[in-house]
């Protein structure tokens, strides 16, 4: 069986997308996986052992697979870059979304539990407001969704990441360096978010106020996580917290980001690559929503959800003129008390989270 995966963005989704892939080698004979990302992501796959070759998609194009022939298709992505590379490959089977000739987006039936809740939704079957309405109404998880719409058997497994040693050696040694004791517990909170949902972030302000309280209710370090993007943002909390055990972690690539929260003992993040991380690694996460599903996030028996108690939570807006909003309206001492619930003695990385 050789399979093709097309999912590129966001990182994140990339990232839980993995579910499929010991499925995949369970349910078929002999699987090849080919899967084609964004540049970003690939660190994010390069070490997955179930992943036989890994390309990176450049302007709709990937020559790698222009010769290739597949026994099955699985298209993940709604953006017209990929789409568009989907119907210019050669398969046997197909499901997920497409281009057509005249530059329209659609999506095979299978799939129409998943994109049905999204931006391709047809006007006749009520747009985007009814698949913001389905959204809302779901209660079924991402990875529960893939199984049923392609017709993997269960059980769902949990995101597969696997990480290079020597990223793990790099922060390891970063840890110790900088902020822990070996037998020190160390909680990641990772506040932030992309650009794209604004209302998934806490302010700055609650943030410096729940790693305060972290801090004081533990003897944990509180490590501020973040992008580059997060960078200023987070030398601004802890400035605020003015507590010598609350830093901010280090600017560092992707993979070693990734072992940095493989380092945490337990992680408070939005819904955001750093909860998809976390979960990936097994991480106690406690994960909080307000503008996007909770329902569609699965920790895995490995932590928590908090919604926003707001009734107008999973609404996908960008912009919002609600006061309280959804963040302001999460209690500080609920995010305080289930992370601090999570937190357990200090994990190891086993050799099943790096690479050989």
């Amino acid at each position: 069986m050789d399979v093709l995966i097309i999912k590129t963005a966001a990182i994140g989704d990339v990232l839980r997308t993995t579910v499929l892939l010991p499925a995949l080698h369970r349910q078929f004979d002999k699987v090849t996986v080919t899967w084609i990302t964004s540049p970003y992501a690939v660190p994010l796959l390069s070490c997955n052992p179930y992943v036989t070759h890994l390309y990176s998609i450049t302007a709709g194009r990937c020559p790698e697979v222009d010769a290739r022939r597949f026994d099955w298709v699985i298209s993940l992505d709604e953006d017209e870059e990929a789409s568009c590379l989907a119907a210019s490959v050669r398969w046997r089977r197909f499901s997920g979304v497409f281009q057509d000739i005249e530059g329209a987006r659609h999506y095979t039936s299978d799939m129409a539990e998943w994109f049905g809740m999204g931006l391709l939704r047809s006007p006749e079957e009520g747009g985007l407001v009814q698949a913001n309405a389905l959204k809302r109404a779901n209660t079924a998880s991402y990875p529960e969704l893939l199984y049923k719409c392609i017709g993997l058997w269960p059980p769902v497994e949990r995101p597969q990441l696997v990480l290079r040693p020597a990223s793990v050696e790099r922060m390891r040694r970063w840890m110790l360096d900088h902020c822990a004791a070996p037998s020190q517990d160390v909680i990641g909170v990772n506040s932030g978010a992309g650009a794209r949902w604004r209302y998934k972030r806490l302010s700055e302000e609650k943030t410096a106020a729940v790693a305060r309280s972290l801090a004081e209710l533990s003897r944990a370090v509180i490590l501020l996580l973040g992008g580059e993007d997060e960078v200023q943002r987070n030398a601004r909390i802890e400035r605020a917290c003015a507590n010598d055990r609350i830093i901010s972690g280090p600017s560092v690539p992707l993979e070693d980001f990734a072992a940095l929260i493989g380092c945490c003992d337990a992680v408070l993040s939005s819904d955001s690559l750093a909860m998809h991380i976390a979960i990936s690694l097994g991480i106690p996460v406690t994960a909080f929503f307000g503008p996007t599903s909770a329902a569609e996030i699965e920790v895995f028996n490995r932590g928590s959800k908090i919604e926003t108690p707001l009734s107008c939570r999973t609404c996908y807006l960008a912009n919002c003129d609600q006061i309280p909003n959804c963040m302001d309206a999460i209690e500080t001492t609920s995010l305080v008390s289930e992370t601090l619930r999570a937190v357990k003695p200090r994990k190891v990385l086993t050799s099943s989270h790096y690479a050989s």
